[in-house]
């Protein structure tokens, strides 16, 4: 009974208390909402000089942001609504500063109303929004400056010749980076960047006259005047610190003064470039061993995950890697560049075509910019909707790194173990003929779709494997398949390349395609029925709904499938210029 009515007590004292906090935390939020919940004493923490004067700085640019970015609103009674004036206010316990002349110490926001206290982000305008933005970071950068200071007083005094001593030991925690992050919610390793950067950038106990400067003096300035954060001070301490040991001090201080300034004009994501660069300066001699130790550490994983895609992961050291690398941005740069000249094409257009339907009040060239054509009755040129790439740069990487693939399949001088390398992709003949189904390739999990088979049928190194019931083998063709090497030279001679209207790869980067398929359609292997493309237009011709023939006098069309150009209106493919030319003639 006794028992009982000691946690009766104790829950009702727990009551009270919760009433009484909730009660205080309403007066704190009332006198917020009247402007006067910072008293005089502590106003004055955030002015002056103190530890957390930039903080308040920071903190009153953000208001001020916030409330009346674009110049001092009416009535603010200073520069850039700073609230010059006499300060009258400024100094009452009350903190009820005028709205139109706040100084520094008080807490009124200059040219604010109260209606920009309810103010939402999505309510501020483009102006306003970037400049809350730069108060935030200057917020946060002013915070981390505080929390670095903490930080390096907590290791110190989290220091001990045991774990359970000092600071962090007191509180159950190992060391001062778990205290750390268990206090801020942050994790280990940030905290651990906390005390690492705190480590560098502080002076470190004076004894007698002796005054010591911080490990990385340039980089303690940059901190506290807000001109890096603790991630790139991080970053450049930790290259700092592996070259340290021998290096010649004015050359540390310099590499300290050039990372700055290059983490200030090109960005934190950018400092891998310097710090490469430089660690090869500091230490000429270890960079064969450095390339010896990234050749060793070089792989490549190709896996397929359970959404059925093939992934590929991969390492390569510099020399392995770079011909990957510029093979495969010279081919995304030759996509992006005709990508953004169809475009700017295609603006144009439309541009004349509105200035005709304003100059002729006609509505139809209007409604022929819809579809991306002109409208007269002419054939219109490649730079229409319909001709637009609209792949990712990811995609085009992808597919320029598989056209590199089938290319070196395909070289004279290949790896023989390349050349007898066969994809075998097996299709049954009811959905070989009614192009609904699937069909499947030998070591891949994925099934494809019969459209995909058409679309191998002219490659070399794939083999169709056409089955009936039972699995019965009805085709294995392989020979009378492929146009032979003479008539892909004729065809280069025709089509330059991949036909395509809007597409520049050379002939190596293209695949012959039947117009009339050579099995289901009895499409026989001949000029007349073959066309060259790359593999993007190849894919869009048998699974985006295009379609390809080629008209009496040998030139090649490509019609669009109604979803890019309801019209459907023929574009003729690209020429050979010599052909283009004696046309003309």
């Amino acid at each position: 009974m006794t028992d009982g009515r000691a946690n009766s007590r104790a829950d009702a004292a727990a009551t009270r208390d919760s009433v009484v906090n909730e009660s205080s935390l309403t007066r704190v939020r009332a006198a917020a909402t009247r402007g006067s919940v910072v008293p005089a004493s502590a106003r004055a923490v955030l002015s002056g000089d103190g530890p957390l004067a930039s903080i308040g700085d920071a903190i009153r640019s953000l208001a001020v942001a916030w409330a009346c970015t674009g110049g001092p609103s009416a009535g603010s009674g200073g520069e850039g609504g700073a609230g010059a004036g006499d300060g009258s206010g400024a100094g009452s316990d009350s903190g009820a500063g005028s709205d139109s002349g706040a100084s520094p110490g008080s807490d009124a926001i200059p040219g604010s109303d109260s209606d920009a206290r309810h103010v939402a982000a999505e309510a501020l305008d483009d102006d306003r929004l970037v400049a809350v933005l730069k108060a935030l970071s200057q917020v946060e950068r002013a915070v981390e400056v505080l929390k670095l200071q903490c930080s390096s007083v907590v290791a110190r005094r989290s220091a001990g010749d045991s774990r359970h001593d000092g600071l962090a030991g007191r509180h159950g925690f190992s060391t001062p980076e778990r205290f750390i992050a268990a206090t801020t919610g942050s994790t280990t390793s940030e905290a651990a960047k906390l005390v690492a950067v705190a480590s560098a950038t502080t002076a470190p106990a004076t004894f007698g006259d002796r005054v010591r400067a911080p490990r990385y003096a340039h980089v303690a300035s940059a901190i506290a005047d807000g001109r890096i954060t603790v991630e790139a001070a991080n970053r450049i301490i930790g290259f700092l610190d592996s070259v340290r040991i021998g290096a010649d001090p004015d050359a540390l201080a310099d590499a300290e003064l050039t990372l700055l300034d290059r983490v200030a004009a090109a960005g934190i994501d950018q400092l891998g470039r310097y710090t490469k660069l430089l660690r090869a300066r500091f230490d000429p001699h270890g960079v064969q061993a450095r390339e010896e130790a990234q050749w060793r550490g070089r792989s490549l994983r190709i896996w397929q995950d359970r959404h059925g895609f093939t992934n590929l992961h991969a390492r390569f050291d510099a020399a392995t890697g770079s011909p990957i690398r510029t093979a495969i941005d010279a081919l995304v740069s030759a996509d992006l560049h005709a990508a953004r000249d169809a475009k700017s094409r295609l603006a144009a257009r439309e541009t004349a075509a509105r200035s005709a339907a304003r100059i002729a009040g006609a509505g139809t060239v209007a409604a022929s910019v819809a579809v991306g054509a002109p409208a007269s009755d002419e054939l219109p040129d490649a730079a229409d909707r319909a001709m637009i790439d609209d792949r990712t740069v990811e995609q085009m990487a992808a597919d320029a790194l598989a056209d590199l693939v089938r290319l070196a399949g395909s070289a004279v001088d290949a790896p023989p173990a390349l050349v007898n390398a066969s994809i075998v992709a097996r299709i049954d003949l009811e959905f070989l003929e009614s192009e609904i189904g699937y069909a499947t390739i030998d070591g891949i999990d994925q099934p494809i779709s019969p459209a995909t088979v058409r679309g191998w049928a002219a490659s070399a190194g794939i083999i169709p494997m056409v089955l009936g019931g039972a699995s019965e083998v009805l085709d294995l063709g392989r020979s009378r398949r492929l146009f032979t090497k003479a008539q892909r030279i004729a065809l280069a001679e025709r089509d330059a390349g991949c036909a395509h209207p809007d597409c520049s790869r050379p002939p190596a980067h293209t695949q012959a395609h039947h117009l009339a398929w050579w099995d289901a359609d009895d499409g026989p292997t001949d000029l007349a029925n073959g066309v060259l493309l790359c593999a993007f237009h190849h894919w869009c011709v048998h699974h985006d709904g295009w379609r390809v023939f080629v008209d009496g006098d040998g030139l090649v069309w490509f019609t669009p499938p109604p979803h890019l150009d309801p019209g459907q209106r023929p574009r003729p493919g690209r020429r050979a210029a010599r052909l283009e030319l004696d046309q003309a003639a």
